[in-house]
Order: structure tokens, then C-alpha cells, then sequence
């Protein structure tokens, strides 16, 4: 089998056509712009080559491929997930999974807690995390996001911090047994 960088087209002409000089030189210029492809064709592969584009190339893309919410100031490895999973996205938009998904590209972790879960009003929903790292600047990217994926008639509630620590406590009880002896003077 060839490889496609030793390939020449002049090697590929019929013996009848290796005499004639046109067909020569249209072969070596083939030859020089066929290689100028196979050398430059790695830049063409984005999205085989995702994971090791910049910022700046990742925002056109963005752009290019219609990600719905898209904020250039977010971490690469936020844009890239969301350019990455942007035509899958399309078809999960306004669930509880890609809901939750959200949550967990932009907090770290945490879950949605729909409205019977809590005792809400229909169709609202909270967002609860334990990420201590959380901002009001990334609750305000998380609200901007949210907005564009969500149903319109769902509505957010709140986005809860949880915070839960182990502490040792001690409990102390007291028992005691005995017999009650009622007596009573007569007469």
C-alpha cells in the first residue's frame, strides 16, 4: 500500500503518457500542490486537534458552529467541552439532564432538585452544590447560560451552597433505677 506522502503523480500515469511532456509537467505540478496539502492538511482537522486548540480559535468555532451560550472569558476547558458537545446539546436542550450537565461543566459538581423534591411550585427548580468556589460572577455566567438551555416555563429558584462538616459530639445520658415506696401513717 502507498503512503500518501510518497506518492507521485507522475508514477501513476499510463507508459503510453510518460513520454509526453505536457502530461510531465502536469504531473510535477500536481505533485508540488498535492504536497502543499498533505503538509498543511493537520490545520484543517479541528475538531480531531479540539483539545489542543487556543482560546481565540475555539471562540470562532463557537461562533461557526452556533454554541448557544458562549462566553469568551470562560476556561478553555469549559469551551471546549461546550464546542465539543454543542450538536448533541441541540437535541437534549431543556432537559434535567442537560440541565444538570451545565451545572457540572460550570460548578464542578452539584445537582438539580426539581420542585416536588422540595415542596416548590411547579415547574420551578433549584440548583444545589457543595463547591466551595463558587462565585457570584460564576452564578451570574451559570444564570446567563441557564436562560438559553433551559424550557421558558421552568424557573429557577435559588443555587444553594451546602456545606456540611464532621464534628465530634459528645452525648451524655443519665439513668437512673430504683423502686418508689409510698408509705402512710394510720390512725
Amino acid at each position: 500500500m502507498n503512503n500518501l506522502n510518497n506518492v507521485r503523480f507522475f508514477d501513476l500515469l499510463p507508459p503510453s503518457l510518460k513520454q509526453d511532456s505536457d502530461a510531465i509537467a502536469t504531473s510535477n505540478a500536481l505533485d508540488s500542490q498535492f504536497n502543499t496539502i498533505l503538509n498543511n492538511i493537520g490545520k484543517v482537522l479541528v475538531f480531531v486537534n479540539i483539545d489542543n486548540l487556543g482560546g481565540d480559535i475555539l471562540d470562532t468555532l463557537a461562533i461557526d458552529i452556533h454554541v448557544d451560550y458562549y462566553d469568551s472569558a470562560l476556561p478553555n476547558y469549559i469551551k471546549r467541552s461546550w464546542v465539543k458537545n454543542s450538536l448533541k446539546s441541540h437535541f437534549y436542550k431543556g432537559t434535567v439532564g442537560y440541565i444538570d450537565n451545565l451545572v457540572s461543566e460550570i460548578f464542578g459538581y452539584g445537582e438539580v432538585v426539581e420542585w416536588w423534591r422540595y415542596g416548590g411550585k411547579r415547574c420551578h427548580f433549584k440548583v444545589e452544590t457543595t463547591n466551595i468556589k463558587i462565585t457570584e460572577e460564576l452564578v451570574n455566567k451559570f444564570n446567563l447560560a441557564l436562560n438559553s438551555a433551559k424550557n421558558i416555563r421552568s424557573k429557577l429558584d435559588s443555587v444553594d451552597l451546602i456545606l456540611s462538616a464532621n464534628l465530634d459530639i459528645n452525648y451524655g445520658f443519665r439513668f437512673q433505677t430504683g423502686e418508689i415506696v409510698t408509705i402512710r401513717q394510720i390512725g
